[in-house]
């Protein structure tokens, strides 16, 4: 398999053209290959405004103008064939199982709720499960931790962490790990936060077979 440049982005919305340059500049200097976006903002009318000559390829899920929505961008060099989508239809996670650059992928951009919602992540990882048999990018915002103790200032209140949330799913959290976590780089004994050019952060997770 070659060099394919994955980049995951909540971008807090889309609706003017200027901020939508800005995205897309940014994305050509990373030279993105893949780019999952989370806070889309957008709705089914306005997906046309997330397509460019550079990536004319959008998948996503969509909500409303206001909140939420994910989507994938593939770009034009890229050569691929959809074997399967699931699409939330409140515009909260796209699933997207590929075939690229000769393997097998399943990729997936998600948006998780702020509150307490066992039963979206319930469903979630149920239909995550039946897209197992490759390997696995999930790049987002989950709004959980994979651990307490390093993921949060203020351990008192409410637990959220990813294990709580996928208590009784077909999916175990021991399959998953960020890919920044334990980065000597970071200074800190938290999750590292990475802050681009229009003040976003992305929390990324990758299936443990991606790792050598």
């Amino acid at each position: 398999m070659g060099i394919l440049r994955l980049v995951t982005w909540n971008i807090n919305g889309a609706g003017t053209r200027g901020k939508r340059l800005k995205i897309f500049n940014q994305l050509k200097k990373l030279q993105a290959d893949v780019v999952l976006l989370q806070e889309t903002h957008k709705p089914v009318t306005g997906l046309n405004e997330l397509k460019t000559p550079e990536f004319p390829n959008v998948f996503a899920a969509c909500y409303n103008s206001r909140q939420q929505g994910v989507a994938i961008l593939i770009h034009k060099n890229v050569n691929f064939t959809v074997l399967d989508t699931v699409i939330d239809p409140e515009g909260r996670f796209l699933i997207l199982k590929l075939s690229i650059l000769n393997k097998k992928l399943c990729i997936v951009s998600i948006y998780g709720p702020s509150v307490d919602e066992p039963s979206f992540f319930h469903g979630f990882f149920s239909a995550l499960s039946e897209h197992l048999d490759c390997a696995l990018i999930l790049g987002g915002d989950l709004n959980l931790g994979l651990n307490e103790e390093m993921d949060r200032l203020n351990t008192t209140g409410t637990q959220r962490n990813l294990a709580f949330a996928m208590h009784g799913a077909p999916v175990t959290p021991t399959l998953l790990l960020e890919q920044w976590r334990g980065c000597p780089s970071v200074g800190l004994p938290w999750s590292l936060v990475f802050w681009g050019p229009l003040d976003v952060w992305s929390f990324d997770l990758l299936h443990t077979c991606l790792i050598p």
